[in-house]
C-alpha cells in the first residue's frame, strides 16, 4: 500500500485551503460558500466532512471541484 502524503495546502476552486483544517470548515474560505453550502458540497461529492483537507485524495479534490463548478448537476 502506498504511503499517503499529507498536503499542507490544497487548491479547490482556485482557492488555497489549509490542510490542517477539516474540509467542512476549509470550504468556507471560498467566496460564496456558507456552512450549509459546504455541507451540501461534501454530501454530493461523497467526501467525509470531518476529514482533514490535507488528507483528501486527488479524486476527492476533483469531486469537490466538479460539485462547486456545477452545483445543480
Amino acid at each position: 500500500m502506498a504511503e499517503h502524503e499529507f498536503k499542507h495546502i490544497i487548491r479547490v476552486a482556485n482557492t488555497d485551503l489549509k490542510g490542517q483544517t477539516t474540509i467542512y470548515f476549509a470550504l468556507r474560505k471560498i467566496k460564496g460558500i456558507s456552512f450549509m453550502m459546504a455541507n451540501a458540497i461534501c454530501s454530493v461529492a461523497k467526501v467525509n466532512k470531518r476529514k482533514k483537507a490535507g488528507d483528501l485524495s486527488e479524486s476527492e479534490v476533483d469531486a469537490l471541484n466538479k460539485v462547486i463548478a456545477s452545483p445543480i448537476g
